[in-house]
């Protein structure tokens, strides 16, 4: 995925790409392992999953930031972690497809039943995990993107000043 220049997000697409790189760049800077050439299909990954959770239940734009990383019933996909662990082909079928993202978004669909779509998927879903274990740690059972928003601007602060 590559950009030509930074802007802020505008479409309820980039918002929910945005929070992904942010989410995955945090378990990075944590020490969460996430091979840089598979950043981007991971990204991808989570931002569909964000994306299909936020179209099922009217979310547009920059309230993405209220859609709940875990939930208590996964099985049900009322959760960005659920929809990566029941629906992640679905959410990549139904998610933008020329826009940022595109060609991510077509290797993952191209790759969907071999091992390198399954590690996509279980990378994201460990980013997901890592969130709300350390979410847990301060009384979040169940994190929204919203509240993992302190400890990404943490991480990203603290990398900046070194």
């Amino acid at each position: 995925m590559t950009t030509d220049a930074l802007r802020p997000p505008r479409t309820t697409w980039e918002y929910c790409l945005s929070a992904a790189d942010e989410l995955v760049l945090w378990h990075m800077r944590q020490g969460g392992d996430v091979p840089e050439a598979d950043r981007p299909r991971v990204v991808t990954l989570i931002g569909a999953a964000a994306y299909g959770l936020a179209s099922s239940i009217s979310l547009e734009g920059a309230d993405v930031v209220g859609l709940p990383l875990t939930g208590p019933d996964e099985s049900r996909s009322a959760s960005v972690r659920g929809v990566l662990q029941h629906h992640a082909l679905a959410a990549l079928q139904t998610c933008p497809y020329e826009a940022l993202g595109a060609a991510e978004r077509e290797q993952l669909l191209a790759a969907y039943g071999s091992h390198t779509f399954d590690l996509a998927r279980e990378t994201a879903i460990a980013v997901i995990t890592h969130h709300a274990r350390s979410s847990s740690q301060t009384g979040q059972p169940h994190p929204t993107i919203r509240d993992r928003a302190p400890a990404m601007a943490d991480a990203r602060n603290d990398v900046e000043d070194a």
